[in-house]
């Protein structure tokens, strides 16, 4: 959805038939995300889009932006409320303060931190902190930096923490082409996405980390391809300034 929003900013035109069914896409994407219900999955996306559309902010794409952006956050806002799984976990979330058990989780996290902060519990951390819980299975952190603590410890955190900022880095020094915010954006909807999911033992979240470490390649190398290929015409497109 992130890609989606950049694309319609920056090189869709909207009132066009890739502008329309771009619009179209992002609509069953939001869809989705309601049907899970995930109250963290929408948040994390409301950050993804708004740090797009910050990130690719320029004067004289304003009257684009009057025009796309009721559309896109007036729709999102319609699909999610649409799903009912959603609006009733949503409720219970503004009306009774309802996290799904996460701050309980967090302060049984936080004492067993206190008793093994250095090495953490490997990858048995969620029978540990079942037990501390009081329940007979394994619980997980909904927390993908808690879930690193528990499993690694300081030890673990450290290096995790310092190369999250070196691919942070790397994104910001890109912000000012296409490619470099689009990845920026994705990364800080992850990072936030962490806060309320445990997604350090998913793959897609690497892969991710790997992709927006090197979107220093994306915008070398691609311009170079498309003038090679396609004539200096195609720069334009490619490193999207």
């Amino acid at each position: 959805t992130v890609f989606v929003v950049t694309w319609l900013m920056t090189r869709i035109r909207i009132l066009s038939i890739r502008g329309i069914g771009a619009i179209i896409a992002a609509a069953f994407l939001v869809i989705a995300i309601g049907r899970t219900g995930s109250r963290g999955a929408a948040l994390a996306l409301a950050t993804g889009m708004l740090a797009a559309t910050l990130l690719n902010f320029r004067a004289k794409r304003i009257p684009k932006y009057v025009l796309l952006m009721p559309i896109l956050m007036g729709g999102a806002v319609f699909f999610l409320v649409s799903q009912q799984v959603f609006v009733t976990r949503m409720t219970q979330t503004l009306t009774a303060g309802d996290t799904g058990g996460r701050e309980e989780i967090a302060r049984s996290a936080v004492g067993l931190l206190h008793s093994n902060p250095l090495i953490g519990y490997g990858a048995s951390y969620s029978v540990h902190l079942g037990e501390e819980l009081g329940f007979r299975g394994p619980i997980a952190a909904h927390n993908t930096y808690l879930q690193i603590l528990l499993s690694f410890g300081l030890i673990g955190f450290i290096p995790f923490v310092l190369g999250l900022l070196g691919v942070l880095r790397t994104a910001w020094g890109l912000r000012e082409s296409v490619w470099g915010s689009v990845w920026l954006a994705v990364l800080i909807m992850t990072l936030m996405f962490g806060t309320v999911g445990h997604v350090a033992a998913d793959k897609y979240f690497w892969i991710l980390l790997a992709l927006a470490a090197n979107a220093g390649v994306m915008v070398r190398v691609l311009p170079a391809w498309a003038t090679a290929r396609h004539g200096a015409r195609e720069i334009r497109g490619w490193a999207w300034r």
